[in-house]
């Protein structure tokens, strides 16, 4: 919070503020919109104290029931907050941007609404789930895709403090601006994706048409066009090339499972496993399993899992779920990917459950098909399926039901392998790439099943 406003809401509260510095307050709340945002959230921690409330009643409220010993700071309020609505609801003030849709959407407390269908005056959105498209009033369109800091400065520009967005930009908005950083992204008319990664860093992906990239610190410029990516650190543009070739961050989500039921393995106990493959890419034992269904054979991702059932020990299983922990990626844009269904396939034949998670290839993973979510029918069997939502970041998710039961209490070598595919295809290339938290995620829990056992 800004050292001065702070200062003269105390001064406000306290009842010592001159006719001089209550102008001064009403002049910063007025002109910057995050000074607006902080004086709310300030006056509501003074109201609280004093255990009056700014925000649970109406001012006129207040205002009116002097029997409830409201005090003098609260009411010298009044005039500020009405100017405040004043400001807002001039014709000079505009609303610079439109919410028009929202998916799955949760949001961090702000000033602005979040209400699909609400007009937007310059300020700031934090998402912290799901999806949000807002159109601007030149005719851009950005989809917000979680968790997300997007600053909105006017119908022209915008600023991207971290998270995914995916803008389109019709030849009539052509100039609108998106900043990150010292980057600053100014579109000639195309569609573009940005990601920020709340430090400073960016990556930019052109996905039709035109965009120019100027690093404000170094003065560096570039053009970038439809297929080609760069990546912008804080002191410099790192790299330059095709889409292809931009590199690789894995974010972290919160969420964490709840462990029930008599028995719990997770696929890092024992002889258990966890990795994904790609072709011409040799696995490793990553921290987050990555799954992309894509017509392009060399970003196709599948997840394969193994556990240890030694504690199982031929006991008799009622009932099994198997569930995975979602982890946010930053791999491709959640636009391009419905809401998404992903398959779980068991292993049949116990002769491929000797497969090791380091060095696996595509054409040696266990049963696995020649497609994105394609395996091999006659030594798997289908399992389940779930569905994660269009935009969600975090959460468990996963199968149960007598087919899963029935496949471990076939078991006998003591592992059983399972293949996850993502049935769901992107509707355009660079779709999102689904994550699962590994064996090795340094928070998130691994793959997990959880089995009852027969009395």
């Amino acid at each position: 919070m800004n050292e001065e406003l702070e200062a003269l809401c105390d001064k406000l509260a306290d009842e010592t503020l001159t006719p001089e510095e209550a102008r001064r307050l009403e002049k910063l709340v007025l002109e910057n919109p995050e000074m607006r945002r902080a004086y709310v959230e300030r006056m509501h921690v003074n109201a609280a104290l004093h255990g009056e409330s700014v925000g649970d009643r109406p001012l006129a409220d207040v205002v009116a029931q002097p029997q409830r010993r409201t005090r003098r700071w609260l009411l010298a309020v009044v005039p500020l907050a009405a100017a405040i609505a004043l400001w807002f609801a001039r014709p000079g003030s505009p609303a610079v941007a439109t919410l028009v849709a929202s998916k799955g959407c949760r949001w961090e407390g702000g000033a602005l609404p979040t209400e699909p269908g609400a007009h937007l005056p310059a300020g700031r959105l934090r998402l912290t789930e799901g999806l949000a498209t807002i159109a601007f009033a030149s005719g851009a369109e950005v989809k917000l895709e979680a968790p997300a800091d997007l600053e909105l400065v006017s119908a022209m520009e915008a600023v991207l403090h971290r998270g995914s967005l995916v803008a389109h930009v019709p030849p009539r908005a052509r100039g609108f601006q998106v900043r990150s950083g010292d980057t600053t992204l100014i579109d000639h008319g195309t569609e573009f994706g940005l990601t920020a990664d709340g430090t400073g860093g960016s990556e930019v992906r052109v996905l039709d048409g035109l965009v120019e990239a100027r690093h404000g610190r170094t003065g560096e410029q570039l053009r970038l066009a439809t297929g080609e990516g760069a990546v912008f650190g804080q002191e410099k543009i790192l790299s330059r090339g095709s889409m292809a070739d931009s590199p690789e961050q894995l974010l972290r989500a919160m969420t964490a499972p709840t462990v029930v039921g008599d028995l719990a393995v997770s696929s890092s106990f024992g002889r258990g496993r966890a990795t994904f493959v790609q072709r011409n890419v040799s696995a490793t034992a990553p921290p987050v399993l990555l799954v992309k269904n894509t017509q392009q054979p060399l970003w196709m991702r599948k997840a394969f899992v193994a556990f240890d059932m030694s504690t199982l020990r031929g006991r008799p299983v009622a009932s099994a779920t198997l569930s995975f922990a979602l982890a946010a990626t930053g791999l491709g844009y959640a636009s391009f990917v419905p809401d998404a269904e992903f398959a779980i396939y068991g292993v049949t034949d116990e002769a491929l459950d000797g497969w090791q998670e380091t060095g696996l290839a595509w054409d040696d993973a266990p049963a696995n098909g020649a497609g994105p979510a394609d395996v091999d029918a006659a030594r798997t069997v289908r399992l389940g399926s779930f569905v994660v939502p269009q935009g969600a970041v975090g959460g468990t998710f996963g199968i149960g039901g007598p087919e899963l039961a029935s496949f471990l209490a076939r078991d006998r070598d003591g592992v059983v392998t399972f293949v996850l595919v993502r049935t769901t295809r992107e509707t355009r290339l660079t779709g999102l790439v689904h994550g699962f938290a590994g064996n090795h995620h340094p928070f998130l829990p691994p793959p997990m099943l959880r089995i009852a056992l027969s009395k």
